[in-house]
């Protein structure tokens, strides 16, 4: 997912998101790559996220989007995103804001 607004992604020092949609879960013992209700989210830098969302989501809705860049139009979905990196950072958060 490519973000080109004002809000950028945030990183950690533990980078990778695990996400429950059913549970709305992040931690290890609700999550997994088995487990059709993770959603794992990979902030790259401040305008990427590489996000592998379970196949059987959305009825399977979201395989037109297999292989392709999505741009994100609403900062709430960055905000979120941003708020699950830090809930799950273990003691750094990484982020820049641009004085443009």
């Amino acid at each position: 997912m490519l973000n080109y607004k004002q809000c950028p992604f945030i990183t950690s020092a533990y980078l990778i998101v695990y996400y429950n949609f059913l549970n709305n879960k992040t931690d290890l013992q609700s999550n997994g790559i088995a487990l059709d209700s993770t959603i794992i989210q990979y902030p790259i830098n401040r305008e990427l996220l590489l996000v592998l969302y379970p196949r059987k989501m959305y009825f399977g809705g979201l395989q037109k989007f297999d292989n392709k860049i999505v741009f994100i139009e609403e900062d709430a979905f960055v905000l979120k995103v941003d708020k699950l990196q830090y809930e799950q950072c273990y003691k750094q958060a990484y982020f820049t804001f641009d004085d443009k």
